[in-house]
């Protein structure tokens, strides 16, 4: 069996998608208050060529300041804030592959304020397996959201309407302003994705870009390899295949090992223009990123949401591996400047991983 990615001849019969499918794209939701942006401000990236970032801090009152970023941070990777929803007992899922809502319409329209600014989103490939997100925002205002008609309904926050008003760097090159680029890490393509997975209709909808999805050129392809590779091309996505390249052999990558957390950044970073990056889950890639103080350093900012419920044992649990210094064990891993803030029942933590 062929171990390189297959070679896709496409003409027009081959390109042309079947009759589109019913609308699957929710609707839309308000931006926050200028009160929640205010908060989160101090732990996002800038806006820097974000063509819906810019113009929305302006019309919610909010000054973006410089980037606060992880002690020692290079400019060769992504300014990365891991973020995502727990329960009080620190779960993430009923049960591993159960699709789980933890988070109240306020936390929920926060979390799209967040993708809308970073260029891209990353989850594990369990999570596409088991959710088939959209992986898209669906804050008002961000490009193919854009004409939604304002709400009478009292409680929902500020609308951010008409804002390709003002010229911004990266308004022509990018027609989806504030939508992020879907990351999908499937080193072993076990992600079989479909024509009709929700990531594609919603490209289809043009309300959301089409993934990138990081693999191994040396994985073994499956049945449907050439036709998933064509649906990814017709779609505007593609695999990427990250190669740590090193003089040493014996210390090059091995079938079955991890990519190191530095070097996908980096690949992200320099590949795929990604300059800011937000890391949604599952529990895997959470536990991995918090439970070892070479990715920790990786860090730059948490938003965790705290929902007021307990999921019980048997759940995906968030719990990092414990670490042990002149034989006591201590925490593993510590904050600094953290702030709290309450979105109707839940609870907002944003902090900066300590690295000790």
């Amino acid at each position: 069996m062929s171990e390189s990615l297959p070679e896709i001849i496409m003409d027009a019969a081959a390109a042309a998608d079947p009759a589109p499918p019913a609308a699957v794209s929710k609707p839309a939701i308000p931006t926050v208050s200028q009160a929640t942006a205010a908060f989160l401000e101090p732990y996002l990236p800038p806006p820097h060529a974000n063509a819906y970032a810019k113009p929305l801090c302006s019309q919610l009152g909010v000054t973006p300041g410089p980037a606060t970023r992880a002690p020692g941070a290079a400019q060769t990777r992504p300014f990365v804030t891991l973020t995502y929803a727990a329960s009080l007992d620190s779960h993430i899922a009923l049960a591993q592959g159960a699709q789980t809502t933890l988070s109240g319409p306020l936390s929920k329209s926060m979390t799209h304020y967040l993708r809308s600014r970073h260029d891209g989103i990353l989850i594990g490939v369990g999570t596409a397996i088991a959710d088939d997100p959209s992986l898209n925002c669906r804050t008002e205002g961000v490009g193919g959201y854009n004409n939604q008609e304002e709400s009478d309904d009292p409680v929902k926050a500020t609308t951010v309407t008409a804002l390709g008003g003002e010229e911004d760097e990266g308004t022509e090159s990018d027609p989806l302003p504030g939508q992020p680029r879907p990351i999908i890490l499937d080193p072993n393509r076990r992600w079989h994705f479909t024509h009709e997975s929700r990531i594609f209709q919603t490209v289809r909808e043009e309300k959301g870009k089409a993934p990138y999805i990081l693999t191994r050129a040396s994985s073994r392809q499956g049945s449907g390899e050439a036709e998933r590779w064509r649906i990814l091309c017709e779609h505007g996505g593609s695999f990427k295949c990250p190669k740590e390249e090193t003089k040493d052999k014996s210390k090059r990558m091995k079938s079955g090992s991890r990519w190191s957390w530095k070097y996908i950044l980096e690949f992200l970073y320099k590949e795929a223009d990604i300059k800011s990056l937000m890391i949604e889950g599952g529990g895997e890639v959470i536990n991995d990123l918090l439970g070892r103080k070479e990715n920790l350093e990786l860090i730059d900012s948490v938003v965790l949401t705290i929902a007021p419920v307990y999921l019980g044992k048997g759940g995906v649990n968030v719990c990092p591996d414990g670490k042990k210094v002149d034989v006591k064990k201590v925490p593993a891993v510590n904050f600094k400047d953290v702030g709290w803030n309450v979105l109707g029942c839940d609870v907002v933590m944003a902090a900066r991983p300590l690295a000790e």
